[in-house]
């Protein structure tokens, strides 16, 4: 496997769209459009093999902490280790930038079996859980807010 990790350019916005896609179970179509708006606003990594999106992910600022708000990987290319690549990627860029916090927004597992992988694999890479809300996305499902403090390698 040889991938590279480049910063989200304009042009790879059509290629990260078709990897949502590829993931509907975690990309519903008002996610998909709410990606394609925040392909526009907000910074983000794309991991590429053969000059191919095959995962990426989208960050912005909330105060003094990163939000992580999308990341995802084609599902052929998922277990090995291109999620974790993206955000360590992310978590060293954030240090440079005297960033010390990240947390993200996902659905818990007790909810939406889906997301028993995505919960743990935050779970691996150090992320807890900061607070859960209850009726939080639409159609009454739930949300759980992660954390983790960054520290250099």
């Amino acid at each position: 496997m040889s991938i590279q990790i480049h910063p989200l350019m304009p042009q790879d916005q059509p290629e990260v769209l078709a990897v949502a896609r590829t993931l509907a179970a975690w990309f519903r179509p008002l996610d998909q459009m709410a990606l394609a708006i925040d392909l526009r606003e907000q910074e983000g990594l794309v991991a590429l093999e053969n000059n191919q999106v095959v995962g990426f992910l989208t960050h912005h600022m909330v105060g003094e902490r990163a939000e992580l708000s999308w990341l995802g990987v084609l599902p052929e290319k998922q277990d090995r280790g291109i999620g974790s690549l993206l955000l360590a990627t992310l978590e060293q860029l954030l240090l440079e930038r005297s960033v010390l916090w990240l947390q993200l927004s996902t659905v818990p597992a007790d909810h939406d079996v889906t997301f028993v992988g995505t919960n743990a694999f935050y779970q691996r890479h150090g992320f807890t859980v900061r607070q859960r809300d209850d009726n939080f996305y639409a159609h009454g499902r739930p949300r759980i807010l992660l954390e983790k403090m960054l520290s250099p390698p």
